[in-house]
């Protein structure tokens, strides 16, 4: 695969990731565009790897389970820990799970 595939892959996601952050929040800040580039730069090589080597199919069982284990690492611990509402908590992994789906179709287009 070669690095303008690449490129063609990760530019999208990174934008996806951006637009969601920017609509969840209402802003973007320095920190949070790196967070979702550095998200969208390993989404991309699990893609590459995905539809590259191992296979075309199967890939919202691989894209969900990344996006359930991204959004419970971070949400399952403010809900068990710091006692945080169980509602707000859930569309946040809701949100994470879908962004992470969406970016599994966008690759799926573009690597597959």
């Amino acid at each position: 695969m070669s690095l303008w595939t690449l490129l063609g892959g990760f530019v999208p996601v990174a934008v996806l990731f951006a637009l969601v952050t920017a609509a969840r929040f209402r802003r973007l800040a320095g920190a949070a565009i790196a967070g979702d580039l550095l998200e969208a730069l390993a989404a991309t090589l699990l893609g590459a790897l995905w539809f590259g080597s191992l296979g075309a199919g199967g890939w919202v069982l691989v894209f969900g389970l990344v996006g359930a284990i991204a959004g419970l690492a971070e949400r399952g611990t403010r809900i068990a820990f710091l006692r945080s509402a169980l509602w707000p908590e859930a569309t946040g992994l809701a949100v994470t799970l879908g962004r992470y789906l969406a970016a599994g179709a966008v690759l799926s287009w573009r690597l597959g």
